[in-house]
């Protein structure tokens, strides 16, 4: 977006897959998904970072920073290859609310970090760092929803990483943790408003 009111604008598909560089996207207020992604899935060049943030001060107001919103839904894979690593975070600036919603995101070996500094973190489909031979940690920082039964997946041929919830979680679906020789960490209370149905 650029300066005054928010001006939006388009990232294709081939932009992010074709880019051999490491991707930032930044917006003040909201990031979304839209159309039909090729073969259900963003796969970054090997060895590429993602970062996509919103700032949400509390001038730019409320957000959403939703990887959901194409019409492949929650079934749209964001993946990195290599040493690849992922970075979504809402609200950067806490200004204001800056929602974070994802569906499927996939590292060869690279870190996860699901952020927002005001609002919630919701997850609608399964989370894996294990597809290299060794794992990368999964982060998440902020109160976790589960729109939909969700696998975490941290556990490689290699060395295993940890899985860390640092926030509270809720919602009435079930969470299956799997970080092999690593540890699953959690920092909030679970299920104080809608307890998982499993975990």
């Amino acid at each position: 977006e650029g300066a005054g009111s928010p001006n939006p604008f388009l990232v294709f598909e081939s932009e992010l897959e074709s880019t051999d560089a490491n991707i930032e996207l930044q917006a003040r207020v909201s990031v979304t998904t839209s159309g039909d992604f090729g073969g259900d899935a963003v796969t970054l060049l090997p060895d590429r970072n993602l970062t996509i943030t919103t700032r949400n001060s509390a001038a730019d107001g409320a957000g959403s920073l939703n990887l959901t919103g194409s019409t492949d839904g929650a079934n749209l894979e964001f993946k990195t290859q290599g040493t690849g690593t992922m970075t979504i975070q809402g609200s950067t600036d806490g200004g204001a609310v800056g929602n974070v919603i994802v569906g499927k995101l996939t590292t060869a070996g690279g870190t996860i970090g699901l952020v927002t500094n005001n609002g919630t973190i919701t997850v609608n489909n399964n989370i894996a760092t294990d597809g290299g031979f060794n794992a990368g940690a999964v982060t998440v920082i902020g109160p976790l929803s589960l729109g939909a039964n969700v696998s975490i997946d941290t556990d490689a041929a290699g060395a295993d990483a940890n899985i860390n919830i640092n926030q509270t979680l809720n919602g009435a679906q079930t969470l299956t943790l799997t970080a092999g020789g690593g540890d699953v960490n959690f920092s909030g209370i679970i299920g104080g408003t809608t307890p998982p149905t499993g975990l």
